[in-house]
């Protein structure tokens, strides 16, 4: 193993990096949830007052309350008065082995039981079990499904990135990638025309799920017709609407606000671009929440949230701050401007659900004050806010959208028989008000259970040990540099621009 594959290893194994995980309670192996308001987010379907049968990790029956009386053998959970919804799905993190032990807990905690790993570097490919042990009744979660990646062009703007030579080698890595079980990947800012081509034209063949960046040698459009299947965040929009060709990664996120803020009076021109993604069939995870986190890194003071002393320290003083490579050519121009185009790259996003363009929810934690698990709560109250979503849509866009594009939508993302039992019991009804998702009574994974009570007890832990006098004063100083040191190795000095302007 590479010595600092190890020595990463080793450090959230004996840290607080590693706590240990939300105990999930194995109930008996027939339950029931009785009596409860069932929104199995199936298409079309209205809300209905059920009993809903448990037996091992599987959804058997769901059933009109009066149906089951004196039927049901096992623990009965009172669900009158309550909600019950499929569990959540983030379709953008990042989650490998590196930072995966403290986030494990958030997901769960906050009700999101899958989640997309968006980029699984190569030395991960055999460990992330692709389809996120979708049959291993033992698994604690949450579910992580790889996106393998990613692929870019020289000099890659991170060091752990694929760049591939020619046709030979591209035909390698996609072989591996299928051998792997893994079915989809990701594709990063500086591919090149060329490469692009041959690499969507390879994947293709091998049925693999394209996604990613819209590499700067490209536009949303031409992206679009040559294959690729899904964009992340609002990259190549204005771009394509500007005619803007920057060669340069950072340059090109620094500048991001100042480009939207010239598509203030370009309305028909984004309904135009709308329209030709609907056309290509393509998907977009927006990432609105993480969007607006980064606008705020010159700022932290106006992302105040108590949810952060349940992060460590050592994510907080790397990812979301200017500390991180390349963040401090990011002037405070550049982030007022971002906060400025906020809503009309929201704006946006509304134009594409008219347009009927499919929408995932995607937080792209832990990166920017995106709190793993709980981000995905703000990404689904900001597409109601902002991008003029229902209730009902934004849950679809984590629930059962979500698993259709992951392809595990006769498994998770719905509540009804045959379903694997992951499942949200909340407090309040979220089709009434969205923030009403953060109500969680219980969180149902796998079959097995964890109450509120319990949640609360572990985060409290949790906050407790990343804020401890010997956590603030000793370790975390300590790995806080020996992170950002192997963070700035895997930078390219080329990736950030040298320019004044």
């Amino acid at each position: 193993m590479n010595p600092i594959n190890y020595l990463m290893e080793l450090i959230p194994g004996y840290s607080i990096l590693k706590p240990t995980p939300i105990e999930l309670t194995a109930i008996k192996n027939r339950w029931v949830i009785r009596n409860v308001t069932v929104i199995d987010m199936i298409k079309g379907s209205a809300p209905k007052i059920c009993d809903v049968l448990i037996s091992g990790n599987k959804i058997t029956d769901i059933y009109p309350t009066a149906k089951t009386n004196g039927i049901m053998e096992g623990e009965v959970i009172d669900g009158t008065g309550k909600f019950l919804i499929p569990s959540l799905i983030d379709s953008h993190c990042h989650i490998t082995n590196y930072i995966r032990y403290w986030m494990e807990n958030l997901y769960i905690a906050a009700g999101v039981t899958s989640v997309r790993d968006m980029a699984t570097p190569k030395a991960f490919w055999k460990i992330l079990d692709p389809g996120g042990n979708l049959n291993n009744p033992q698994f604690k979660g949450p579910r992580i499904f790889p996106v393998a990646g990613f692929f870019d062009g020289d000099p890659g703007v991170f060091g752990w990135a694929i760049i591939p030579k020619n046709r030979d080698e591209v035909i390698r890595y996609l072989d591996e990638i299928v051998d792997c079980g893994i079915s989809a990947i990701k594709l990063y800012s500086y591919l090149k025309k060329d490469m692009f081509e041959i690499i969507v034209k390879e994947a293709a063949k091998r049925n693999l799920y394209i996604a990613g960046h819209v590499p700067l040698a490209v536009d949303m459009i031409e992206a679009a017709q040559i294959g690729m299947n899904e964009f992340e965040h609002y990259l190549g929009v204005p771009e394509t609407i500007l005619g803007i060709r920057d060669s340069n990664f950072m340059k090109n996120i620094r500048f991001q606000g100042h480009y939207w803020l010239k598509l203030k009076d370009k309305t028909f021109e984004l309904r135009k671009l709308a329209a030709k993604m609907k056309e290509y069939q393509t998907v977009h995870v927006p990432t609105i929440s993480v969007v607006r986190g980064m606008s705020c890194v010159n700022a932290p003071q106006l992302m105040h949230d108590y949810r952060h002393q349940f992060v460590s320290e050592i994510i907080i003083n790397l990812l979301w701050s200017k500390n991180f490579p390349g963040m401090n050519t990011i002037k405070d121009t550049d982030f007022e401007s971002m906060r400025n185009s906020f809503l009309i790259s929201t704006q946006y996003t509304q134009i594409l659900k008219e347009e009927g363009v499919t929408i995932l929810a995607g937080t792209d934690s832990p990166v920017t004050f995106s709190i793993p698990g709980f981000s995905i709560h703000d990404e689904l109250k900001l597409l109601v806010k902002y991008a003029g979503f229902k209730p009902e849509e934004a849950l679809a866009s984590a629930t059962r959208e979500a698993s259709k594009v992951i392809g595990v939508e006769n498994k998770i993302g719905t509540i009804r028989q045959g379903m694997i039992a992951d499942m949200v019991l909340l407090d309040k009804n979220p089709l009434e008000d969205i923030e009403n998702v953060s109500k969680i009574n219980m969180v149902i994974f796998n079959g097995k259970i964890a109450k509120k009570e319990e949640i609360d007890a572990k985060l409290s832990k949790m906050s407790t040990e990343y804020y401890s006098y010997f956590s603030r004063k000793i370790l975390n100083p300590i790995l806080t540099y020996f992170f950002n040191y192997i963070l700035k190795l895997a930078i390219p000095s080329q990736s950030i621009p040298q320019n004044k302007s």
